[in-house]
């Protein structure tokens, strides 16, 4: 009787142990896929880091940025941009078995993990495999577009994320390509025809140092995508909602409307004021002067749009 009582005390201690450990681990996975419903990546401290990436038994695979909370580490939001995006990807078109979660830790409230791993500069982008604490680390010199970063976690990992644009979306991609081929001929065009003339090599200096100035070197460096797409809501996007980061096309039509602007003042000063027909004269100021007012509001407005705290808003749309 006495041997019974205690192996029914051991099966039930068995069946308890069991459940207390199963709830641990549906705790944690209902937590996980709470962080993958959220619209941004969770940012998580030094307690939850060892909770989830160092848990036993771990069968998910971890993409984590590690940044700083410091405004003016540009880098570090075009990065956070980037892996947002992935998260809204993985959160649309991945499965819960897929176990791809996606993470934001801030070095300043993490120092023991960025302790362990040795963390001196950031923004740093790193994968932990299931049931390993051994990190990969991204390589940043090429880039880090989505497609980039796509393609690594699938060479570094047993998931794919397809990050393709719809086919209206690779359309809308195309159509720009066409118009920036037909502005890069054109510019060749005009080079070779007004060779000779020092007017010509001083407007083209200006649009070169507008293109510069509205984010050309940026893109050079950081290889954004040409437009952005939102998984989440299905729209091809333009412009980045965030200073500090834009996509191509983007910088392209800042650049056209800034130049549209110069030239048309340009035009008042040295052409205007010599036509002889006083009606003409006034009719191409009015259009002049509306070209130019339109111009420089659609900037300021695709600016106030980017940076909300912006206070001068008296020639804006919004």
């Amino acid at each position: 009787m006495l041997l019974k009582l205690k192996i029914t005390s051991s099966i039930l201690f068995l069946i308890i142990l069991i459940s207390v450990f199963n709830f641990c681990e549906n705790s944690e996975w209902e937590d996980l896929l709470k962080f993958k419903g959220q619209q941004f990546i969770p940012d998580l401290n030094d307690q939850q880091v060892q909770q989830y990436f160092f848990a036993k038994n771990r069968n998910y695979t971890i993409v984590a940025l590690v940044s700083t909370r410091q405004p003016n580490c540009q880098l570090c939001r075009h990065a956070l941009q980037t892996l947002n995006y992935m998260h809204q990807v993985s959160k649309v078109l991945l499965t819960q078995s897929d176990g791809l979660f996606f993470f934001l830790v801030f070095a300043e409230n993490a120092q023991n993990f960025a302790s362990k791993y040795q963390i001196a500069t950031v923004p740093r982008i790193m994968l932990v495999k299931p049931s390993s604490n051994d990190p990969i680390w991204f390589n940043f010199e090429k880039g880090f577009s989505s497609e980039i970063v796509a393609d690594w976690i699938t060479k570094n990992s047993n998931v794919k994320i397809d990050v393709t644009m719809p086919w209206w979306g690779r359309f809308v991609n195309m159509f720009a390509m066409v118009i920036l081929a037909n502005i890069l001929v054109g510019f060749v065009w005009a080079i070779y025809s007004r060779a000779g003339d020092p007017m010509f090599w001083y407007l083209i200096v200006l649009m070169l140092f507008f293109f510069c100035i509205s984010g050309a070197m940026w893109d050079i460096l950081r290889t954004p995508p040409l437009i952005g797409f939102e998984p989440t809501t299905n729209k091809v996007s333009l412009f980045v909602r965030n200073v500090g980061s834009q996509y191509i096309l983007e910088g392209v039509l800042i650049a056209i409307l800034v130049i549209v602007a110069s030239f048309s003042l340009i035009f008042s000063v040295t052409k205007l004021p010599y036509f002889n027909d006083f009606l003409y004269q006034r009719i191409l100021f009015i259009l002049v002067a509306i070209v130019t007012l339109g111009c420089v509001s659609t900037v300021l407005s695709i600016y106030c749009a980017k940076a909300s705290y912006y206070p001068n808003r008296q020639l804006t749309y919004n």
